[in-house]
């Protein structure tokens, strides 16, 4: 398993590469802004330097939004190119099961955006920290992150729990594309309407997905509920009952996503023709 999880991280260096650069020049390009918005002396370098802090911090969230889809999509490419393409038959003819097989190429995914989440939630109060000690606690924008600042660490178990859970959500979706591809391949074999059935299966199953969540949800009235109200100190932020209902996601997705790996291998395995 060890051999064929390398493989597949072997595989993916260029594009983790090519990621690191683009995110460490948008930090770079970040704290270029910051520092010289700060200190500046002359108007116009000041309104450039607010230009590309601006920028900079917008291109960063667009980033990190993508970033959670980012190792998703990489991971479903290398299964669909695998079963599709003749270069991953010779796949099949390896010694290696279809189960480290699959498997391998789930965790490349699942490092990936693991990675992804951690960097850009560390650069994130980072760059939120840096940015806090300049806002007037009194005006909106201070009333709204002095208070997340505290409630982040004050509650930085949960946050962990957060993000982890966010990460299963990931690996969930990770996984009911695959069962969709595989459900495909096997009905349609390499048609070209294949692509599209494989879609409306994707659907299909995240709806069966969030259907299973909404009931849980439902039944675990009261478990879970994140209170925002607004004090003379601006919001606060009450995540008391968030741990019990993260912990039962998590549990909840692992169950679904190991159901879908499971139904996917076997396809793959027994039914697909390759």
């Amino acid at each position: 398993m060890g051999n064929v999880l390398k493989y597949e991280i072997k595989k993916s260096r260029f594009m983790m590469l090519i990621v690191g650069i683009i995110i460490g020049c948008l930090e770079i390009a970040y704290l270029i802004g910051f520092f010289g918005f700060k200190f500046a002396q002359n108007e116009k370098l000041n309104d450039i330097f607010t230009s590309i802090w601006a920028l900079s911090t917008v291109l960063l969230i667009v980033a990190a939004c993508c970033s959670m889809l980012a190792g998703a999509l990489y991971s479903v490419l290398l299964y669909n190119s695998d079963i599709r393409k003749k270069s991953g038959y010779m796949l099949f003819l390896t010694p290696t099961p279809t189960w480290q097989w699959i498997l391998a190429k789930i965790l490349m995914g699942l490092l990936a955006t693991a990675v992804l989440v951690v960097v850009f939630a560390v650069l994130g109060i980072a760059d939120i920290l840096l940015f806090i000690p300049e806002l007037d606690d009194t005006s909106f924008i201070g009333q709204l992150l002095i208070p997340l600042r505290d409630m982040f660490f004050d509650n930085i178990g949960t946050m962990v729990l957060f993000l982890l859970n966010m990460i299963l959500q990931i690996v969930v979706m990770i996984t009911t594309i695959y069962l969709a591809i595989s459900m495909s391949k096997t009905l349609l074999g390499n048609k070209k309407i294949g692509t599209f059935v494989a879609f409306v299966f994707w659907i299909a199953l995240e709806i069966l997905q969030s259907a299973i969540s909404s009931l849980f949800t439902l039944l675990s009235n009261g478990l879970f509920s994140i209170s925002i109200d607004m004090s003379e100190n601006g919001l606060v932020y009450n995540l008391d009952t968030a741990v019990p209902f993260l912990l039962a996601a998590m549990a909840l997705n692992l169950v679904f996503a190991g159901v879908c790996y499971g139904v996917t291998t076997y396809l793959t395995d027994k039914k697909m023709s390759v």
